[in-house]
Formats: structure tokens, sequence, C-alpha cells
């Protein structure tokens, strides 16, 4: 990171051990804007290394908050980065993320958070370990549910867009929860096919959903912003087609080669 990106300053810590608070401190008081995406995301490795998680995934953003608070004297130019995980969660990983947006939404630091879904090009994406397995000459994995064989669908976000998220999100006065409004969706098996490699089908690791969901039921969302809305409860709309465009089984669909190229598939 340090030579890919000469003018910025890195300091390796782990921000959930309370003994690196005062370096903490001290980073905060030397920056004007804070924000968290720090955070042990592997799904299935939750389930495995829960203490990890805790330590990392919320009491890493506590002290974080707390030493932002202690800098700035309120948390209104701190961004928490959750995640889709945090709604209706169903593992470990975004039950963390979910009390981390607790405590950046806490009264006594009131921040503001990001919830968005998997970053296609990010370090351990599909995408990367498909690529892995073509340079080897071995089939790609497909992940499904069993005994259904359903397939998973997730939403399309690129590293450029997410930082434009951020940005946008970064710009808001109000602190909030924030989503995105108009992302797309694709179904797995469509970009395996469109691959041309060969396919090979394995169950859904432990903890992961075969479907994203941005908002939860009995919440709502008005835009803040050009790609941005604000997450408000309580809402209890009288149909499902409300919840439609934030799911990713329902939302509008990429096909397979159009996520490949936007994915650098061919690069």
């Amino acid at each position: 990171m340090r030579s890919q990106y000469p003018e910025v300053v890195f300091y390796s810590l782990d921000l959930g051990n309370p003994n690196n608070y005062k370096l903490l401190l001290t980073l905060c008081g030397l920056n004007d804007y804070c924000i968290h995406a720090a955070a042990q995301k592997v799904v299935g490795e939750g389930e495995y290394q829960p203490l990890a998680y805790l330590t990392t995934n919320i009491m890493g953003v506590l002290y974080t908050l707390q030493a932002w608070q202690e800098s700035h004297q309120n948390c209104s130019q701190f961004l928490f980065v959750s995640s889709d995980k945090a709604v209706e969660p169903i593992n470990f990983y975004g039950m963390t993320k979910g009390v981390g947006t607790g405590l950046a939404r806490f009264e006594h630091f009131d921040g503001s958070v990001i919830r968005y879904g998997n970053v296609v090009t990010s370090k351990g994406s599909f995408i990367q370990a498909w690529k892995q397995a073509r340079q080897k000459d071995l089939p790609i994995v497909v992940r499904v549910g069993r005994p259904s064989g359903e397939v998973p669908t997730r939403f399309f976000l690129t590293m450029k867009q997410a930082v434009g998220l951020i940005e946008e999100a970064m710009g808001i006065d109000r602190p909030g929860i924030y989503i995105p409004g108009n992302l797309m969706a694709f179904n797995l098996m469509d970009v395996a096919q469109a691959t041309g490699c060969e396919i090979v089908t394995r169950s859904v690791q432990a903890g992961e959903k075969l479907h994203e969901v941005l908002i939860a039921r009995g919440e709502s969302w008005t835009r803040a912003g050009v790609n941005l809305g604000r997450v408000s409860m309580p809402h209890w709309p009288s149909t499902n087609e409300y919840y439609a465009p934030f799911q990713s089984n329902t939302a509008r669909r990429m096909r397979g080669a159009q996520v490949l190229e936007m994915a650098g598939w061919y690069e």
C-alpha cells in the first residue's frame, strides 16, 4: 500500500486491542474525517473464529468512535462502512456489523453509516477465485443452496462505485444510515456460464445467504442524494413490491457477460 500510494501515511495496528488506544487517539486528532472500513469480513470464517470478529468488528468500532469523539467532541464526520449482511443477519459476521452500526448511530456518537453489498473485485471475491482456477485450468465453483440447488444472486458493485458512494455519504450533513438506491444484481450461474469455463457446484458455506437484502422489513428508504437513500424506521408497507429493488433476487438484473466485462475478467 505504501508503494502504491506514497503520498499517504499508513499505520498498522489492531483496532480491537485497547493497548493501541493512545495511538488511535493521536491518529484521529490528526485528521478531519474518519471512514471506518476495517473488518474481519469472510462470512464462513466468522462462524469458526467468532472472538476475532467480535474484537475487530465490535470493539474496534467502539474504540475508534471513542477516540474520534475524544478528539473532535462529536462524530458528525465519522462514517462506518457496514454491510448488507447486517440486515436480518444469519451469520456472526452480519451480527457484528449490525452491532457496529448500532454503536455508530448511538446518540452519544451520532455517526453515519453506509450499507452496501460485496465489491465484486475486492480481495477474496468470487471473480478473483475464478481467475485463479482458470489460470490453473481447473473448473470454477458455483455455490448453491442445498437441497434445493437454488443459485445465489448478488448486487453488483465495483471498487470505484463503492468509493463514490462513500464520498457522497461524507458530503451529506445529516448523520444517518445510507444505502445505494440503484444497484443492479446478477445471478452467479449466469456469470459462470458466460466465462465458458467448466463449472462444478458445491453447497454454500456456513452462514452464507442466498440473496442479499439492503433494507429490512420495517425499514423505509427516502432519497438523500444522487445515488443514496436514507434508511428510517418504523415503516410497514402493505405490499412486498416496496422491497423488491433492495433484494438481489428481485432487483434489476445484469447479464453474465456484462458482469464479467465490468469486473475486468478479460484483462
